[in-house]
């Protein structure tokens, strides 16, 4: 598993840095999922969260809601951007847009668990109403993903990003399967 055992980083996403590269192999919505725990205490609101940004995929964001009603979140500075919130809110399947809840800056979120005493899949932004997490591509193609650290004694030991048309249970379950990088 991953765990960082430096200070926490509660305002500042440069420290401890982990760039990857993912392949995404078709146009669309992907869910981001990681399976985490709280490495000290037993207080599942500490140790718990990680900065995360794919600075260079089409769309990141949380999401939540129904399909045909969705309320968003978008990292700042998007979500500070007027023209493109009213774009936004301008899709027939959004309903609002809006920062999230608790710390985010330059692109990057704030992504948390939520009870995680054990081992759970459990992965959200906007504090005290958790979104889910989403990148949104227009082509197929190598994206970056970065990590950073926020808490001490956050721990992760699966990643899993998968197409909106899989569900969540499914990629779950292959999760336990070793997969190729490219």
């Amino acid at each position: 598993y991953i765990l960082w055992t430096g200070a926490p980083s509660f305002g500042d996403p440069s420290n401890g840095v982990m760039q990857m590269q993912v392949q995404l192999t078709e146009p669309g919505r992907y869910r981001l999922q990681w399976r985490t725990r709280i490495g000290r205490g037993s207080d599942p609101t500490e140790h718990n969260d990680t900065w995360v940004r794919f600075p260079d995929v089409d769309g990141f964001l949380g999401a939540k809601g129904p399909v045909d009603d969705e309320r968003r979140v978008y990292p700042r500075p998007l979500c500070d951007d007027g023209a493109f919130v009213s774009a936004t809110e301008a899709m027939p399947n959004v309903a609002s847009v809006d920062c999230p809840e608790g710390p985010q800056r330059d692109g990057w979120f704030k992504v948390y668990s939520s009870g995680a005493r054990d081992w759970r899949w459990s992965t959200f932004t906007n504090d005290r109403d958790g979104f889910d997490i989403f990148v949104e591509v227009e082509e197929p193609g190598v994206y970056l993903f970065e990590m950073a650290a926020r808490s001490d004694f956050s721990l992760i030991d699966q990643i899993i990003l998968h197409h909106e048309d899989v569900s969540s249970d499914d990629a779950q379950a292959r999760a336990g399967t070793t997969t190729e990088c490219p």
